[in-house]
């Protein structure tokens, strides 16, 4: 197993050089040219849980775009099995490459004025947290920093478009929705015991249980929460401040898998606004969304001996990941059938990104430990699935501005035809006169006049014609 291991790692090592990465990377942009789910999967190395239990490697990277699981045997009657996927990257890939397969494509989307969504999928201790945000360190920092980083790097680069963008950091635990940037509860006990009344608890200001809503209407708001509060991003420093605060507030716990377990799903959504230099009424607006999703982990009790409120946290999580589960199997399905998103917060907020007006990319972690391989496989079987999934994204602009935009530049290009018509009835209007001015000394002398052609017909009347 162990030499099987080696030739395995030293084989997949070829996967990293830039052709091949250049390879991968114009493949999953082909795949969302064709508006399905790109996924990518991205192998750990082992933890030290794995390390002192002596576990085996269960994963082999057999190409840039598949995997083979071979599971252990206390799994069951399986054997091992390869998943096709978009993209692989093994467990030493650093954070930039999994920035440069994933959301660098789906920024560019964005910028077109188009809705984007990633998140990581996968069990507890997979290294969602990791690939997501990452560390402090800026070599170590994760997808979310990367993105707004390039976010920014672009926006000052354009002088062409003018951009306002927007965010707001959310957290879904035990199915309810907190504001992770509200202000902290203390503060507004003290705010209402100033005026005498009772701070509000819920749908509004104090950031907690908030409700989803729906905005169906042309060019509207789509899906979206009320009582959350949207912040103006200038620079990159204003989103790291605000998902370093957000992420501080979140619901984390220990359990025998991770230490510190997310323990709720965490979902900050950026607004893009954009604007030709030159428009000032905002006809050529665009507004795209882009949701940034670290989603709990999968779990088993017994694998992470959680029990009271652990054990109930984890229940809920299963309850909303089954959900999340269910939707992709009916989105999936040949047969048409009703898609249950609201079966769970988690699938109503992200119902534009599956299956929806998206481009979507799901980064797939799993543990390459033998010890973990059925979860392994059945986060596989999910991205797999979910690979399947086709969107139908459109440029999100309001239809009457977009019309009013579209009528504006009819009305040019109506004014620059006249101008080129006008230029052309000038230059023929001179050449006629050209033709019609008075003729030259030259053209006088040569030309009789009409005394003389009296004289030649007088003068062939009498039989004979002399010039004199």
């Amino acid at each position: 197993m162990t030499d099987d291991n080696s030739e395995s790692r030293a084989r997949s090592a070829s996967y990293h050089n830039p052709d091949r990465l250049l390879r991968r990377m114009s493949s999953m942009h082909r795949a969302l040219t064709d508006s399905q789910v790109v996924v990518a999967v991205r192998v750990r190395p082992l933890n030290d849980t794995e390390k002192e239990a002596e576990s085996q490697l269960c994963t082999t990277i057999v190409g840039p775009g598949t995997i083979k699981i071979t599971p252990s045997d206390g799994v069951g009657s399986q054997e091992a099995r390869e998943f096709n996927v978009d993209a692989v990257v093994h467990s030493d890939a650093p954070q930039e490459t999994i920035f440069k397969l994933t959301a660098k494509s789906i920024l560019s989307k964005v910028f077109a004025g188009y809705n984007g969504c990633i998140f990581a999928y996968g069990q507890t201790g997979s290294g969602k947290t990791y690939s997501m945000i990452g560390g402090s360190d800026p070599s170590t920092e994760g997808v979310i920093p990367r993105t707004c980083r390039e976010l920014f790097s672009k926006i000052e680069s354009e002088t062409d478009h003018m951009y306002v963008v927007k965010g707001q950091f959310l957290e879904i635990y035990q199915e309810k929705i907190k504001d992770l940037l509200a202000p902290d509860p203390a503060a507004w006990d003290s705010r209402a015991a100033a005026f005498g009344d009772a701070a509000p608890r819920s749908g509004g200001g104090s950031g907690e249980n908030l409700v989803i809503r729906h905005d169906k209407s042309p060019g509207g708001k789509g899906i979206y929460v009320t009582g959350v509060r949207e912040h103006i991003l200038r620079d990159t420093s204003d989103v790291l401040d605000m998902l370093a605060k957000g992420t501080q507030r979140r619901v984390v716990g220990s359990t025998n898998m991770n230490a510190t377990s997310s323990r709720s799903h965490a979902v900050l959504s950026l607004t893009i606004s954009c604007q030709n230099a030159d428009d000032v009424e905002g006809f050529t607006r665009t507004v795209s969304k882009l949701h940034l999703v670290d989603l709990a982990g999968s779990e088993r009790a017994k694998a992470t001996g959680a029990t009271g409120a652990r054990l109930r946290e984890g229940a809920s999580i299963n309850k909303s990941l089954a959900a999340l589960g269910n939707v992709v199997n009916s989105l999936t399905s040949k047969t048409k059938s009703h898609t249950p998103y609201r079966d769970s917060k988690l699938t109503r907020l992200l119902q534009d990104s599956l299956g929806g007006n998206a481009y979507t990319l799901m980064i797939c972690c799993v543990s390459p430990a033998e010890m973990n391989s059925a979860e392994t496989m059945s986060s596989l079987r999910f991205a797999e699935r979910t690979k399947k999934i086709k969107n139908c994204a459109r440029v999100n602009r309001d239809p009457k501005l977009a019309r009013i935009a579209e009528l504006t530049e009819e009305n040019q290009r109506f004014k620059k035809k006249i101008k080129e018509l006008e230029r052309e009835l000038e230059e023929t209007q001179n050449k006629l006169s050209d033709l019609t001015r008075k003729p030259s000394i030259r053209e006088k002398s040569t030309s009789v006049s009409p005394e003389t052609t009296t004289d030649l017909i007088a003068t062939k009347k009498g039989g004979c014609c002399v010039i004199s």
